[in-house]
C-alpha cells in the first residue's frame, strides 16, 4: 500500500485532506463543472480520482487518475461513503459499469481464453 493511503504513515498524517470540502454553493457548482470537464477531456470512463486545489478562489486540477487506488482507507472511498455508498456498493457500481460497457454476453470465460491460447 502506498504510504499516502496508510493512516499510520508519516506521509498520510501530513496530508491536509478535508472530506467533505468546506465549500459554498457556488464553489461546489464550479468544482463540479471543472471536474466534469477534466473527466471528459482526459476521456475517463466509469470512475476517476482528481486532485483539485483551491487557491485565491480559483480551482486548479493538479492530477486526474483514471485508475486510482480504491482501498478502504483512500479519499475516493471516503468520499463515496459520505454520499451514502458502502465500500461494497461503490466497488459494485464500478464492476457493473464495466460489465454493461463490455457487454457481458460477448466476454469469454477464463477457460475459453486459456484453451484458445493453448490450441494455437
Amino acid at each position: 500500500m502506498d504510504s499516502k493511503n496508510d493512516p499510520l504513515s508519516y506521509r498520510f498524517q501530513l496530508a491536509d485532506m478535508i472530506i467533505p470540502a468546506q465549500l459554498n454553493k457556488t464553489q461546489i457548482q464550479n468544482v463540479n463543472q471543472i471536474s466534469k470537464n477534466a473527466y471528459q477531456a482526459i476521456n475517463c470512463r466509469d470512475y476517476a480520482k482528481m486532485d483539485i486545489r483551491l487557491c485565491d478562489n480559483n480551482f486548479y486540477v493538479i492530477d486526474v487518475n483514471a485508475n486510482p487506488f480504491i482501498g478502504l482507507e483512500c479519499g475516493l472511498v471516503r468520499s463515496a461513503e459520505l454520499e451514502g455508498y458502502s465500500y461494497r456498493e461503490f466497488t459494485s457500481q464500478i464492476i457493473n459499469s464495466l460489465a454493461i460497457e463490455c457487454d457481458l454476453n460477448k466476454l469469454l470465460t477464463t477457460s475459453e481464453i486459456s484453451m484458445d491460447f493453448f490450441n494455437k
